[in-house]
């Protein structure tokens, strides 16, 4: 898992954009340099702080670059 994010928001009111290179961090993680994946998880957690946590997604998509 990579935590791109953590607390509360700067501003609730608008979207945030985040982009990874999922090739990259496996490498930097794993030490393993992959052409190909079979699945990606999204995920919003919130249960070592014990606070209650809520999270959109949208528009996700993968590109060559």
């Amino acid at each position: 898992m990579v935590a791109v994010q953590s607390g509360p928001p700067v501003d609730p009111a608008h979207w945030v954009s985040e982009s990874r290179n999922v090739r990259q961090d496996f490498k930097r993680y794993y030490g393993l340099d992959l052409d190909t994946l079979d699945g990606v998880a999204l995920m919003t957690d919130c249960d070592n702080s014990g606070r209650k946590g809520r999270a959109v997604y949208r528009d996700i998509r993968f590109t060559s670059k």
